[in-house]
């Protein structure tokens, strides 16, 4: 090994990822941002904006190894970015697609690296796609919105023959797992974990989605994704509902999906997993990594609540479990200690997700760039909708396409939004006979305090 390489320990969310890679390796731990570009692009400007990115995060040159049987990541003296040029000029758009899907099929080794990849695909002199695939292990969400705005930064500078603007970063990410390691002491672990271990005391483990087919003997991840948009007039609602209740977009959207699965399942404690960034620690707002964490949210909808009701008592669920996001989720397992299941993942067959990504058009020096959705060839869960807010809102359902038909997710994906509709226009929530809406117990007096944010 290079004197300038060195050896660091995983962060709790790497190491889960490790393990889940050992037992089954996926496509679905694939993290693509696909940017479709309008302009004179110039690869030799491109390659040399990814070269100083990949110089600059020490994590997308890092890669994965045993030591004495303990998994380590290895930080390798920077290189070439993995850049590979296809021209589909008056090709159509199935070459196109094809290009697209030649990268997303390509598994990636974490001993051998490299697991930060791009492809620039032209389809005219003055169009065509960047696809920057990387594992999960080493990005998040967060993580694509810096790495957009590093190239902002980058190209026109580099263009110009400038040298890049970018100043030091104040840690790397390898150094982030050094001091998460550090600050879950013994005491705080004890105290998260005692929370965790009586927050979910008896909640199912494993929710009953609408399947079309028995999820136990499936163990297939290759999946799809659906997309469909709010109407102006329902997302104004759920806005003005949100300021009604004190409470967040996401947290209103996360009270209709619960009242969606409570309807679809006939059950009243509902389950959904959310990610949050983790990014609590100074200095780690700027840095390309792995950092997200799974919040288990549940929620009881007893007694018939109505829409409102149900808000404030998600409201409820999503700040404790903000209070208590410090618990890695392998770790919360372990405290828990639900029954297993093959091919599941406890409180992981759902999940919720508001994604930061930008969904409009921005510059990236001479270039007009917007991202777009990716094709969807895996699904790490059963199924996830992930909200894209900017001035509209957009929701992307990814499904395991073994367990879901087409027909099942758009049926969903009505439900949904007639769901929003019916809760923001009605206050209609969980029908119950007999039972004054907004008067069930979960503490919903207790939530007229001070939201956050």
């Amino acid at each position: 090994m290079s004197p300038a390489q060195r050896r660091m320990p995983l962060s709790f969310g790497q190491r889960r990822l490790w393990l889940a890679e050992q037992v089954a390796p996926s496509l679905a731990y694939s993290t693509p941002l696909l940017l479709r570009w309008r302009g004179a692009m110039r690869a030799d400007v491109l390659r040399a904006c990814l070269d100083a990115v990949v110089e600059r995060h020490e994590v997308l040159r890092t890669t994965f190894v045993t030591d004495r049987g303990v998994p380590t990541q290895v930080v390798n003296e920077p290189s070439g970015v993995d850049l590979t040029v296809v021209d589909c000029s008056g090709a159509g758009a199935g070459a196109v697609d094809q290009a697209v899907r030649a990268e997303l099929e390509r598994p990636f080794d974490l001993v051998r690296g490299p697991l930060f990849r791009a492809r620039l695909i032209l389809e005219a002199d003055d169009s065509g796609l960047l696809l920057l695939n990387a594992h999960h292990i080493v990005t998040d969400g967060w993580s694509g919105m810096v790495l957009q705005d590093e190239l902002v930064a980058l190209y026109p500078a580099l263009a110009a023959g400038d040298p890049p603007p970018l100043g030091a970063l104040p840690m790397q990410y390898a150094d982030f797992a050094v001091r998460q390691r550090e600050s879950l002491t013994q005491e705080r672990r004890s105290e998260l974990e005692g929370y965790w271990r009586e927050r979910l005391s008896g909640a199912p483990a494993y929710l009953t989605l609408p399947y079309d087919r028995d999820p136990s003997g499936v163990a297939s991840r290759d999946g799809s994704t659906f997309g469909f948009s709010l109407d102006r007039t329902v997302l104004d609602g759920v806005r003005a509902v949100a300021r009604e209740q004190n409470a967040t977009v996401f947290m209103v959207l996360l009270a209709a999906y619960k009242v969606l699965l409570s309807r679809e399942t006939g059950a009243t404690d509902i389950v959904v997993t959310t990610s949050v960034a983790d990014r609590s620690e100074p200095g780690v707002d700027g840095l390309i990594g792995f950092f997200v964490n799974n919040l288990v949210l549940r929620t009881e909808l007893s007694g018939g609540p109505g829409f409102r009701a149900v808000v404030r008592r998600v409201r409820r669920t999503v700040l404790d479990a903000q209070d208590h996001q410090d618990l890695p989720f392998d770790m919360l397992l372990s405290a828990v200690r639900p029954p297993r299941r093959p091919h599941q993942t406890a409180f992981l067959q759902t999940a919720f997700v508001h994604q930061p990504e930008s969904i409009f058009e921005y510059r990236i020096g001479d270039l007009a760039v917007r991202p777009v959705a990716p094709p969807q060839t895996a699904a790490p869960l059963d199924l996830t909708f992930s909200v894209f807010e900017d001035d509209g809102l957009e929701i992307q359902i990814n499904y395991r396409v073994e367990l879901f038909t087409p027909a099942t997710i758009r049926r969903l994906s009505e439900q949904f939004t007639a769901t929003i509709d019916a809760g923001v226009t009605r206050d209609e929530g969980i029908e119950a006979p007999g039972v004054e809406p907004g008067r069930a117990g979960d503490g919903d007096a207790a939530l007229s305090g001070t939201g956050r944010g």
